[in-house]
């Protein structure tokens, strides 16, 4: 640690401090090979979920025939603006899932890897279950508590989402193979040309800067934009230090591309930005890696919805609730589940598939409350089998509430001070892991110790939420 303040070492300082601190775990020689041979059937474990999985098919009938859909094709059903498509696309997955074989098998594979992380609980000394995950975000185990209890105290924001999408749904129940629906089955077209001048002219107005650099992306060949044989879905941002910054999408013309083009360019210019950090220090955690996409989405929104329709509008607006209950109330949700299950496991008690199948129904209704109805019993209920990041990174998903909140939390400092606070943001971008995110924030006037904080990123998505409910009452006859 004092070696983190020394003068010549003072642009790698945390990184030391972060490696001092992961040596204050390290165990006897002894104990670490003990643990380093006890770990290689894990990864057995980690790889038998993996391929299990990864090797589902999903059967779903169309035009009288049975297809065998992936994982992934089955999921775009549960979004269908047909009601009965989503109900068998939710029970073709459950159908799997609720497997007796396959139900014993994650069931086994998860509780083993719980006891495992339980190991190295105790072996190590940590205080918490959440305490390694929380060390590797550089977040204090309290500041983690206040954000998932903040998160859980404002569930109900998420039932008066529902509740106002049913009325303009017009359903007389919501069913949990509801929730995924689309309020409009139209799509407002969008080039990528107008696509990108609307990015282009949303970050003109924000910071020349950003502007310039989503420039470059595109003149420079460094956006790859459409959809081709053999490219992965999805999009992403790629950035290291002392390399540029690269960016995919799959562009097929559509409103909802534009927003996923802002947020991967807020990634890469993040990337670009953080350049000025030593190579220890470059990379931020997840709970600030968001932090750039994010902002961007909202300064589009900002601008997106001065030029839509009413009806347009509105769907839009379901969208982005819809994303931030998502990011936000569901990762928390995931992370709520894992506490309760670590903690029981770490107790000395044992759980079996059924115990964890009734645990998820918990929390979901939770933050459900009354505004969803249920298809099947709690003891049918696998959402938790279906969620890879328990197995494979526990506690993992908390850092996108936290950052999602932070970002809510800058925008309105923003919308409140203007250009003067647009050097600030840049400076928490510019930061990279060089600082811990408590020390950081708090130079700019934000106390991540105070449950202030986070309420006044959930305060953001209320005052959407609110809008959202006028317009549903308002279309509501």
């Amino acid at each position: 640690m004092a070696w983190s303040k020394e003068p010549v070492l003072a642009a790698h300082a945390n990184s030391i401090v972060g490696t001092a601190e992961s040596i204050k775990r390290i165990l006897s020689e002894r104990e670490e090979y003990v643990l380093n041979i006890k770990s290689r059937p894990l990864g057995l474990a980690n790889s038998l979920h993996d391929e299990l999985v990864g090797s589902f098919e999903f059967e779903f009938e169309k035009d009288g025939k049975i297809e065998l859909l992936t994982d992934s094709e089955i999921r775009m059903l549960r979004e269908s603006p047909d009601r009965e498509t989503r109900k068998r696309a939710f029970e073709s997955v459950r159908k799997v899932y609720l497997s007796k074989t396959v139900q014993i098998t994650l069931g086994n594979v998860y509780t083993s890897i719980v006891k495992n992380w339980s190991t190295k609980i105790t072996l190590r000394g940590y205080s918490t279950v959440m305490e390694p995950q929380n060390l590797s975000e550089e977040l204090d185990n309290d500041v983690v508590d206040l954000l998932l209890g903040e998160i859980e105290n404002a569930y109900p924001l998420y039932a008066r989402y529902i509740k106002a999408k049913q009325k303009i749904l017009g359903l007389e129940t919501m069913m949990n193979y509801d929730t995924m629906a689309p309020i409009s089955t139209k799509e407002t077209p969008m080039s990528l040309e107008d696509g990108l001048n609307l990015h282009l002219e949303t970050m003109k107005d924000f910071d020349e800067e950003f502007y310039n650099f989503s420039i470059d992306m595109f003149e420079n060949g460094r956006v790859d934009a459409f959809p081709k044989k053999g490219k992965r879905g999805g999009a992403f941002a790629s950035y290291n230090k002392d390399e540029p910054s690269l960016v995919l999408l799959n562009y097929t013309g559509k409103l909802s591309d534009v927003p996923t083009l802002s947020h991967e360019l807020g990634h890469a210019t993040h990337g670009h930005l953080s350049q000025v950090q030593r190579d220890s220090v470059y990379n931020s955690g997840l709970c600030l890696a968001e932090t750039a996409s994010i902002f961007s989405e909202m300064l589009l929104s900002e601008k997106i919805r001065t030029r839509l329709t009413p009806e347009e509008y509105t769907n839009f607006l379901s969208g982005e609730l819809f994303d931030a209950f998502s990011s936000i109330f569901r990762q928390v949700q995931y992370v709520l589940f894992e506490r309760k299950v670590h903690e029981t496991i770490h107790s000395g008690k044992e759980l079996t598939y059924h115990d964890l199948n009734v645990l998820w129904r918990e929390e979901q209704l939770k933050m459900s409350g009354d505004s969803i109805v249920f298809d099947t019993t709690p003891e049918e209920e696998v959402g938790w089998a279906t969620i890879p990041h328990i197995f494979n990174s526990p506690f993992y998903c908390y850092a996108y509430a936290f950052g999602h909140l932070l970002v809510f939390a800058l925008y309105d400092r923003y919308r409140r001070d203007g250009k003067p606070f647009v050097e600030d943001y840049k400076n928490i971008l510019r930061a990279g892991g060089s600082v811990r995110p408590k020390e950081l924030l708090a130079r700019y006037g934000f106390d991540i110790t105070k449950p202030e904080f986070y309420r006044l990123g959930l305060g953001e998505i209320e005052r959407k939420l609110v809008e959202f409910e006028a317009l549903a009452n308002a279309a509501t006859p």
